[in-house]
């Protein structure tokens, strides 16, 4: 039988009633946490640039570093838990 590149006719399903399908159980699936993140605003409203491996724009930057997040509210940063 020849590829018809335009297929004009649609294949008929074919049924079969001595076939069955077997059920199929779905997997629990475990979900991971979510990081906690947190986003930083810098004093400085219109900095841009990168501290400690964070970008900054426009003087808001998020991390998911604990310690760093907790450092920049020791500087005086405001910080929130994103």
């Amino acid at each position: 039988m020849a590829f018809n590149r335009n297929k004009t006719k649609e294949t008929p399903e074919i049924e079969n009633p001595e076939i069955e399908t077997p059920e199929v159980e779905t997997p629990e699936v475990e979900v991971a946490a979510k990081a906690k993140s947190w986003i930083i605003k810098t004093p400085v409203e219109d900095f841009t640039g990168v501290s400690r491996g964070v970008a900054f724009v426009e003087g808001v930057g998020e991390t998911d570093n604990e310690w760093f997040a907790q450092r920049c509210i020791d500087a005086g940063y405001d910080v929130k838990e994103a």
